[in-house]
C-alpha cells in the first residue's frame, strides 16, 4: 500500500485524531522526511493533527548526539555495506532498528492542540494503546525501562521483562509535537541488538546493549503467520483498532 489511506473518525466536539497508513515499506530516511514535512504543514494550518502508522526497509535510526562518535562516518559507511544504512532522527535516546518486521506509530501535533499535556502524559496516551494492540496479540506487555536495553528509557513497553517497544518524543521550536513509538512485530530481537552493538562498536563508542533484553511479538507468542507477508500488516490493523479514537490528552 504506497498511498496514504485515511480511516474515518466520528465528528464531535474534540475529534479523534485522524489515521493514516503507510504500510509498503520504504527507505527510512524517506520516511523520517515525509514525517517531518508532514508536521510543517501542521503546524503552518494546511492540515490538522493526525496519526500516522508506518514501516520502513532495514535502518538503524540513531540521535544527533551519536553522529558526534569518533569513528562515526566509517560506521555509517560499514553499516550500509551491511544493508543498515544508518538515519539520523532528532529525538534522543539511542540507536534501534526498524525493518519491515517492525510497526512504527508517529502522533503529529502542535504545542497549541497539546495544550497543558505533560511529556508523561503525551508517552503514556500512545504507550496505553500499544499495549492494548499488544494485548490482542496475546503478548502482556506494561511500562517500564528494561535495563541495558536498545534506546532503553522509562516508556520501554515490555513483555516477560524484554523490550518489545519504545517510544520517543520532540517538541520542536516550530511548535510542533511528534511523539514516537516503535513496537518489534516479527523480527529477529537478537539480530536488532546486535546491530545496535555492531554500530557503537564501529562508530568507537564503548556502550552496548545486552542481546537478551530484546523481544518480538513472533518470538513471544509463535504466531503461526510469523515471517508471512502479510504479519505485519495483520498486526497493523489491530493496532489501528486500539489507536480508535485516539485523543490528545488533556
Amino acid at each position: 500500500m504506497s498511498v496514504l489511506l485515511a480511516a474515518a473518525t466520528a465528528e464531535s466536539a474534540d475529534p479523534p485524531l485522524e489515521t493514516l497508513y503507510l504500510l509498503e515499506p520504504a527507505p527510512a530516511e524517506e520516511r523520517l522526511a515525509r514525517i517531518a514535512a508532514m508536521a510543517e504543514a501542521v503546524v503552518a494550518g494546511a492540515r490538522p493533527p493526525f496519526l500516522l502508522v508506518w514501516r520502513a526497509l532495514p535502518a538503524l535510526v540513531v540521535t544527533r548526539s551519536q553522529t558526534r562518535l569518533p569513528s562515526y562516518a566509517d560506521a555509517c559507511e560499514v553499516m550500509a555495506g551491511e544493508g543498515w544504512p544508518v538515519v539520523v532522527r532528532a529525538s534522543g535516546g539511542g540507536a534501534f532498528a526498524v525493518s519491515p518486521g517492525t510497526l512504527q506509530v508517529s502522533v503529529i501535533t502542535t504545542r497549541e492542540h497539546a495544550g497543558g499535556a505533560s511529556f508523561d502524559a503525551m508517552y503514556r496516551a500512545l504507550a496505553e494503546p500499544c499495549i492494548a494492540a499488544l494485548e490482542r496479540l496475546g503478548v502482556r506487555a506494561r511500562i517500564g525501562a528494561v535495563a541495558r536495553a536498545p534506546c532503553a528509557g522509562g516508556y520501554d513497553i515490555a513483555a516477560g521483562g524484554r523490550k518489545i517497544g519504545g517510544l520517543a518524543q520532540r517538541w520542536r521550536g516550530d511548535g510542533a509535537v511528534i511523539v514516537e513509538a516503535s513496537l518489534i512485530i516479527d523480527a529477529d530481537p537478537l539480530a536488532f541488538a546486535g546491530t545496535v552493538n555492531r554500530f557503537h562498536a564501529l562508530a568507537g563508542s564503548d556502550w552496548s546493549c545486552d542481546r537478551s533484553s530484546v523481544t518480538s511479538v513472533a518470538a513471544v507468542q509463535g504466531f503461526a503467520f510469523a515471517g508471512a507477508p502479510d504479519a505485519v500488516v495483520r498486526c497493523a490493523a489491530l493496532l489501528a483498532s486500539a489507536l480508535a479514537g485516539f485523543r490528545i490528552p488533556p
